[in-house]
């Protein structure tokens, strides 16, 4: 599990990267990752706009309008550096 600084790191990048962008696609590597969520719901997120990024500990949030996103810090995160985020 990342340290409470590196997934404060990651939310800065993101929050510098994604803001005002719309999902336009979700992939995910590992089905086992939606836990509690179903895929309708999930695909409910495409085409909406990304409004801020928080933390809450090793949680990182994600903001829509009307709703949140959360992830929790796994062990590690993908590389971000000049990816495209769909």
């Amino acid at each position: 599990m990342p340290e409470l600084p590196e997934v404060e790191t990651v939310r800065k990048y993101l929050n510098e990267n994604i803001l005002e962008q719309k999902i336009i696609n979700i992939f995910l590597s590992n089905i086992k990752s939606l836990r509690n969520i179903s895929k309708e719901k999930l695909k409910l997120l495409i085409g909406q706009k990304i409004i801020g990024t928080n933390r809450l500990a090793k949680n990182l949030i994600i903001n829509f309008p009307g709703s949140i996103f959360t992830s929790e810090a796994r062990k590690r995160y993908r590389t971000l550096r000049g990816d495209k985020i769909n």
